[in-house]
């Protein structure tokens, strides 16, 4: 999200400026990123772009001489008993990486658990503790989406709740709708719901709700 591209998807679906459409509607979606313009230096700003994420997800199969969803299968989900899963593609049959994978709640709470044990899972060290830690550390402001609230770290969003008197850190995945997945290390909890407010401006906030007004105020045990 700061690999400088010049790229705007924070508006309306059918707005012709919206890239993100494009992604879905280009027959080769990575030749359309990477034909934007350089609007900043890497690592200087922050932009969300799901272009980007699609990028990222074409280096993993580059890499690893593997579809992206054969390579998830194999890495991530097979170890973390998830077997039922699927993942749209665009026309081009190309797997959507930066929106199109659906999981079924319990398995979605699984990665978050599997983050907050810092990659390990089953007795097993899953993904790189390394890479979680840097992952899950804010790099930016995250300008322009939520009213400019959380941070943004490596493809994960983090923010602060407060319930009663805590101030309570997060680290979350925010999917279109509303769906959320939140990871709250300092009470050892793991909170993943779902929502079917697409298109809307309040998407997002039951979630939030649920979390601050019903969720931490009743964790009774953190250790």
């Amino acid at each position: 999200m700061s690999s400088g591209i010049q790229w705007d998807e924070n508006r309306g679906w059918k707005d012709p400026q919206n890239d993100e459409p494009h992604l879905g509607s280009e027959a080769d979606p990575f030749r359309y990123v990477l034909s934007k313009p350089i609007a900043a230096p890497p690592d200087t700003v922050w932009n969300y772009n799901g272009g980007g994420t699609d990028l990222l997800g074409n280096i993993i199969e580059r890499v690893s001489g593997k579809s992206l969803d054969a390579f998830a299968r194999e890495a991530l989900f097979v170890p973390l008993g998830i077997s039922d899963w699927e993942w749209m593609k665009y026309r081009n049959e190309r797997i959507s990486a930066a929106a199109g994978l659906r999981l079924r709640p319990r398995d979605a709470a699984k990665i978050g658990q599997l983050v907050l044990n810092k990659g390990a899972w089953g007795g097993k060290q899953i993904v790189s503790a390394k890479w979680i830690e840097q992952s899950v550390t804010p790099r930016f402001q995250a300008i322009g989406f939520f009213g400019g609230l959380f941070y943004y770290g490596q493809q994960w969003w983090m923010g602060r709740t407060l319930s009663g008197d805590k101030d309570v850190k997060w680290i979350a995945a925010q999917g279109l709708g509303g769906q959320r997945l939140f990871i709250v290390p300092e009470l050892d909890l793991v909170v993943m719901t779902t929502s079917g407010l697409y298109g809307s401006g309040r998407q997002g906030q039951a979630a939030l709700d649920i979390l601050a007004n019903f969720v931490i105020p009743y964790v009774r045990d953190t250790r």
